[in-house]
C-alpha cells in the first residue's frame, strides 16, 4: 500500500513539475506502470497473490488478469494524452474518450471473469 501511495503522489508531482509536456507524460506513465509491473513479480513469489485476502485459484497465471488490464489503462492514458498534446484537443473530449475506453476495458474485464467462472463450474461438474 505505501508503495501505491509513494508512486501515486511520484506521478502527481511529475505530472505538473516544471519540465517539458512530453517529458512530463512519458515519466507519470513510466511510474504509473512500474506499480503494475511491480506487482506481476508477485507472480515468481511462491503461494503470493495479486491481491489481498490472499485466495486460491486453479490458474497459475492469475496476475495476468489483474496486471494487464491495468497496464492498458496506462497505455490508452498515454495514447490519449500524447493526442491531446499534439493536435491541441480540448481536455473535456480527451476525458469523455477516456471514460468511454475506461468502461469498454472494464466490461471486457468483467467478461473475461464470467466466462472463466463458468469453465471453473463446468470443471466441477464433471
Amino acid at each position: 500500500m505505501s508503495m501505491g501511495v509513494y508512486l501515486g503522489t511520484l506521478t502527481l508531482w511529475k505530472t505538473w513539475s516544471s519540465t517539458s509536456a512530453d517529458d512530463r507524460l512519458w515519466t507519470a506513465s513510466a511510474i504509473a506502470a512500474a506499480y503494475y509491473i511491480t506487482m506481476f513479480s508477485a507472480y515468481y513469489y511462491p503461494g503470493a497473490t495479486a491481491w489481498d485476502p490472499p485466495q486460491q485459484f486453479d490458474k497459475p497465471n492469475i496476475h495476468m488478469f489483474v496486471v494487464l488490464p491495468a497496464l492498458s489503462i496506462v497505455t490508452v492514458a498515454y495514447g490519449l494524452e500524447q493526442w491531446r498534446l499534439r493536435w491541441d484537443v480540448p481536455v473535456e473530449q480527451v476525458i469523455i474518450i477516456g471514460l468511454v475506453a475506461a468502461v469498454v476495458l472494464g466490461l471486457f474485464v468483467i467478461e473475461q471473469r464470467r466466462v472463466a467462472g463458468i469453465q471453473a463450474k463446468a470443471r466441477k461438474e464433471t
